[in-house]
């Protein structure tokens, strides 16, 4: 997915890192609809970023595996959280709107994370960046 998404970012001369478990990680659930969140997250996270870059970090903790968008994007401001996941909600509207979309990716990533036993949280400092995270289980010793 950072392939897909390295294009934009260099377009925009941003950095794309990855840090990834040197182990291999199973994770359980659906391997597109997973392609498809990590895709969302990491299109939003250049398409918010001016400067800076994206980081993605993947982890293997305990019985769950975290994945980590991190960006140093234009951020989300505390009371906008809550509202990040409701269907056909963006944050920025009017005819000032900068960014385009439908407000639905997130709507629809985190169902998915959800389907497949796992969660999609968000951490975010306005003018500084966020950190989406996404943690799902992984597979056992015996598949």
């Amino acid at each position: 997915m950072v392939r897909i998404v390295r294009p934009a970012a260099e377009e925009k001369n941003l950095m794309i890192e990855t840090e990834i478990s040197p182990e291999p990680i199973w994770m359980r659930g659906d391997s597109r609809r997973m392609e498809q969140v990590l895709l969302n997250l990491l299109s939003n996270a250049v398409k918010f970023t001016v400067r800076g870059g994206v980081r993605v970090v993947c982890t293997l903790e305990g019985d769950h595996a975290r994945i980590r968008v991190i960006d140093t994007g234009i951020g989300i401001r505390q009371e906008d959280l809550l509202k990040l996941f409701r269907p056909f909600t963006q944050l920025e509207t009017g005819l000032t709107r900068q960014y385009e979309g439908t407000g639905l990716g997130l709507s629809i990533a985190k169902k998915l994370v959800a389907m497949m036993g796992g969660e999609l949280h968000v951490e975010s400092e306005y003018g500084r960046g966020s950190t989406f995270s996404v943690v799902v289980p992984v597979r056992g010793g015996d598949v």
